[in-house]
């Protein structure tokens, strides 16, 4: 009925449905819906949603097509879509050592709606906060790599969704949405979000509203550095090459690979690069695969002395699809324009030669 709708997953989960009492998943997707979130079903056991979402990031489905949606799928969860025009935030809580990090900042856990994993293990959970008034990322974990702040564009599994291990995400007793309204974030996590606006915007570009900003505890690879013009130079070639590496790349898991191992050698540009790039996939992205990966190239990079694959494997492979070399306006890169509009730093590619 929907022309944006994938392949259905494969299979089925064997979990009962929700406790005896509780509202069925289809039941509270529509609730959810009705409430003004941007609700989709998500496919069991995996962090993405069973139709292609993008058209939905900004502007939320009516509640009518999500009940069309959980008939068509009625083993899927909840995924909600994050950002200013649903007015939430989440902070995501993946482990003890992210668990130490929000309290070290923080000092303690703040009151807040709050959602178990279904994964059960401890410290793993989501805080729901109201947007702020600030710019946001899909993700961004400025704290600790496994301490995400989820804004714009950004996603999450709701209860009482299935997790692969079996078991349903939950709220934690007493703090649903029902028994908490949404809390403005924090001071200091507001204060790392702008931060991050303000250095973006000291550095000349405009900051950018889906890709994950560096961090240096992920990786050597993934720390900021300053642009040398050669630096420069480099992170423009590769974004004028990314433009002409379309689906039959990114779809494609081994020639993503090599695009991410690639980028690597860019430390925190390659990683914005990769990411925004990925992006475009509405079949294969998937944010804690990206990351995952990305960290992994660190470990790798650590008895090498640099990238495996270097950046004219890259401009071969777009030259296969018809890229040529752009013509770059000056070292500085002076005329943003981008690869994406997340990307303003690059420039754009010259005419072509014609012989």
């Amino acid at each position: 009925m929907y022309p944006n709708r994938k392949r259905p997953y494969a299979g089925r989960q064997p979990e009962a449905r929700p406790a005896c009492g509780e509202p069925s998943v289809p039941e509270t997707a529509l609730d959810l819906a009705r409430r003004g979130f941007s609700v989709l079903p998500q496919r069991p056991g995996a962090k993405k949603p069973c139709i292609r979402w993008k058209p939905f990031q900004d502007v939320a489905p009516v509640p009518s097509r999500v009940a069309v949606w959980f008939e068509e799928f009625p083993d899927a969860g909840i995924a909600l879509i994050l950002g200013p025009a649903f007015g939430l935030f989440v902070v995501d809580v993946d482990g003890p050592e992210a668990h130490q990090a929000l309290l070290g900042r923080l000092g303690a856990v703040p009151v807040a709606p709050t959602v178990r994993s279904g994964s059960l293990k401890p410290h793993r959970y989501h805080l729901y906060f109201r947007h702020p008034a600030v710019s946001t990322l899909a993700t961004y974990h400025p704290w600790h790599p496994k301490l995400e702040f989820r804004g714009h564009r950004g996603i999450v599994v709701a209860p009482p969704s299935l997790h692969k291990s079996g078991h349903r995400y939950a709220w934690a007793e007493g703090r649903s949405i029902d028994d908490l309204p949404l809390p403005d974030v924090p001071g200091p996590v507001l204060e790392a979000l702008a931060a991050r606006e303000q250095s973006r915007t000291r550095a000349g570009g405009r900051t950018p509203k889906s890709a994950d900003a560096p961090t240096t505890a992920m990786s050597p690879l993934t720390s900021v550095r300053a642009q040398t013009p050669a630096r420069a130079r480099e992170v423009a070639l590769a974004g004028s090459a990314l433009r002409h590496l379309g689906s039959g790349y990114y779809d494609d898991y081994s020639g993503w690979l090599t695009v991410g191992m690639v980028l690597s050698g860019l430390g925190a540009d390659g990683l914005d690069l990769w990411r925004a790039w990925s992006e475009q996939s509405e079949v294969k992205y998937d944010a804690d695969v990206l990351d995952a990966k990305w960290a992994s190239f660190g470990r790798d990079a650590d008895d090498a002395a640099g990238p495996v694959v270097t950046l004219g494997t890259l401009f071969y492979m777009a030259a296969r699809e018809g890229w040529e070399h752009p013509r770059i306006a000056g070292a500085g890169l002076s005329r943003p324009v981008g690869f994406t509009v997340e990307l303003p730093w690059l420039a754009p590619a010259g005419p072509r030669r014609t012989s």
